[in-house]
């Protein structure tokens, strides 16, 4: 196993230049840490669907839009976007194209994107938190939407809940660690669904919103979300 080790010269550690070096010799360290994790190869607990990562302290902040485990110095963790509109644009019923993968009698589009940067992340030992969101044409246009501008309507709440809890249980098997994709470990359902910019049941601009059924309608889609995930990595 590697072995970390910083140093620094006796005048350094003076003053509140030996707080700047704590801070630098503990993000060195932690990078370092990082590195050592990578060259010793997957983490094994990655593998296995029944068993959820140890955290550590390389784990407690991540970030969006990293392209690569090379984006990540000295963190553990990296928020990777799962748009359902981009997976599942129309409906297409099993027995599924060439281009389609199948789950629960639903052929769904792979983006490229997202199965190289989770296993990248997975086989860097980075724990992959899916954010999903983005609701198809086929999916919406039955209840109340109020798009805060045009192209905001992939955030107008599903018709029907079990739709996109079945996106999110394919994605949730795909990359549960032992098929060799990769592992999504933590799941966020929707994105910021305490604003109707962004989880869009109906209300505002002039229209009172209902907290009651907002709660409804996001307990609905979280609830069978969950057991879709839990079905597969519980």
């Amino acid at each position: 196993m590697a072995r970390c080790v910083a140093s620094a010269g006796e005048d350094a550690l003076s003053g509140a230049r030996a707080a700047g070096f704590a801070l630098l010799l503990s993000a060195s360290l932690v990078a370092c840490d990082r590195a050592t994790d990578a060259q010793m190869g997957p983490d094994p607990g990655l593998s296995d669907p029944s068993v959820y990562p140890v955290r550590g302290f390389h784990d407690i902040k991540g970030i969006t839009d990293a392209e690569s485990a090379e984006d990540l110095p000295g963190l553990g963790t990296v928020a990777v976007n799962f748009a359902w509109h981009l997976w599942e644009p129309s409906i297409v019923m099993a027995p599924c194209p060439a281009d389609r993968v199948e789950y629960d009698g639903h052929c769904f589009v792979i983006p490229p994107e997202s199965d190289r940067t989770t296993k990248e992340f997975t086989l860097a030992r980075v724990h992959v938190t899916g954010i999903f969101w983005g609701t198809p044409a086929w999916a919406r246009g039955a209840r109340p939407c109020s798009p805060f501008r045009p192209g905001f309507e992939v955030f107008c709440v599903p018709d029907d809940p079990e739709d996109f809890a079945r996106f999110v249980g394919f994605v949730a098997e795909r990359y549960d660690g032992a098929r060799g994709h990769g592992r999504v470990v933590d799941f966020v359902i929707q994105n910021e669904v305490n604003t109707n910019m962004w989880f869009d049941v109906g209300c505002g601009s002039g229209v009172v919103c209902d907290l009651d059924s907002w709660v409804r309608d996001y307990a609905a889609i979280y609830n069978r979300a969950h057991d879709r995930i839990r079905a597969v990595q519980p």
